[in-house]
């Protein structure tokens, strides 16, 4: 049963750097009409529906661009500055995440300084023939503090919610992960699709089909960062049999332009972010796994420059599926095989425990 509770207030990522205006919500139902309107999909042209729309998730097609243009770029050249400062002295005291209970219900918990409050407690049992659709991510909007929940996968590219203030919850695009700062908001979907957005600007969206998109993070200055071309995340699609690569995307005067870094033969990483020192961090995939699952403990930096990745020489302590970063990107938060939420310094490599019980996703 879903509860009506208040989020506390306070919650938003504080992103510093380029920022444009930020838009409401019944905004971005615009933006996702038209990534989407190559589909194929009907929309209509007010109210739009909770059910829809739909992205793509099934034949493979060439890359689609959609209401803008995409430019590739030659390594180092013309290339923006990520994100880059002194690092923060002090992690954040307040963080979200989300838990699976083993009895079917996925809850949303905000914890303010070791304080925990549940802010939803939703019910996803389905019956005995249909297996329940659990929420499985989670995210702190930069723009104005709201939370998004990632459900997989039904449809197959998976589907977003918000989580109002009063615990309802409100259907929002197909896809599985989000992030958003620097004035642009970026979706990945549980298929392997990308969409990016400006704020405000709906007209410039772009959206990639089947590119294997794995994961994304968005820096202060707008830039996007993308783990594209794991064939893993949708076998038989375009990324099959190509190379892992990192994708860096940002808004040119002609739309997004982006630059790519081939990884390393044989490596594999299983999630992205950026860091204070205006680096890339991969959190690398464990050497035994196969097949979809991606868990790793080694952490490794890319030069957006140069493309060279190294290797970092404190890893983290226990496996994890993922990273997120905090505002000023010198904290990292995760959640571990075991259910832990826990944090790591990129500056000092100082780790900490923050929460333990069933925990499958944290951002802060």
């Amino acid at each position: 049963m879903r509860g009506a509770y208040v989020i506390p207030l306070g919650t938003a990522r504080r992103c510093a750097g380029r920022r444009r205006r930020p838009v409401p919500l019944g905004a971005w139902h615009v933006v996702v009409v038209v990534a989407v309107a190559l589909a194929g999909t009907a929309c209509a042209p007010s109210g739009l529906a909770r059910s829809q729309p739909t992205l793509p998730s099934t034949e493979p097609t060439p890359t689609t661009v959609t209401g803008t243009t995409a430019t590739t770029v030659p390594a180092g050249e013309d290339l923006p500055d990520l994100c880059s400062g002194q690092p923060a002295a002090h992690r954040p005291t307040r963080w979200v995440g989300l838990i699976q209970a083993p009895n079917d219900h996925d809850l949303v918990v905000v914890n303010d300084d070791g304080a925990p409050s549940i802010v939803l407690d939703e019910d996803q049992a389905t019956g005995s023939e249909t297996p329940p659709q659990r929420f499985e991510t989670i995210a702190l909007s930069d723009s104005d503090g709201t939370l998004w929940l990632g459900r997989c996968c039904e449809p197959a590219s998976g589907s977003l919610w918000t989580l109002g203030a009063d615990g309802t919850l409100a259907f929002e695009a197909d896809g599985l992960l989000t992030d958003d700062c620097g004035g642009v908001r970026a979706i990945v979907s549980a298929t392997g699709d990308l969409l990016m957005v400006p704020e405000g600007e709906p007209d410039r969206a772009l959206f990639l089909f089947g590119v294997g998109a794995r994961s994304v993070a968005v820096d202060p200055n707008g830039i996007v960062v993308t783990l594209l071309g794991d064939d893993t995340v949708l076998p038989g699609s375009l990324a099959s049999g190509s190379a892992a690569f990192v994708r860096l995307s940002w808004i040119s005067t002609t739309g997004f332009a982006h630059q790519d870094h081939i990884l390393p033969a044989g490596y594999r990483a299983c999630s992205v972010t950026w860091s204070y020192d205006g680096t890339v961090l991969l959190l690398d995939r464990s050497g035994s796994e196969v097949g979809n699952a991606c868990t790793g403990t080694g952490l490794s930096r890319l030069d957006p420059v140069t493309g060279d990745v190294v290797r970092m020489d404190v890893g983290l302590p226990d496996p994890s599926t993922s990273v997120r970063v905090d505002a000023s990107g010198t904290f990292l938060l995760y959640v571990t095989v075991a259910g832990e939420v826990r944090w790591r310094s990129l500056d000092d490599g100082d780790t900490g425990l923050l929460d333990a019980g069933n925990y499958v996703a944290a951002d802060w």
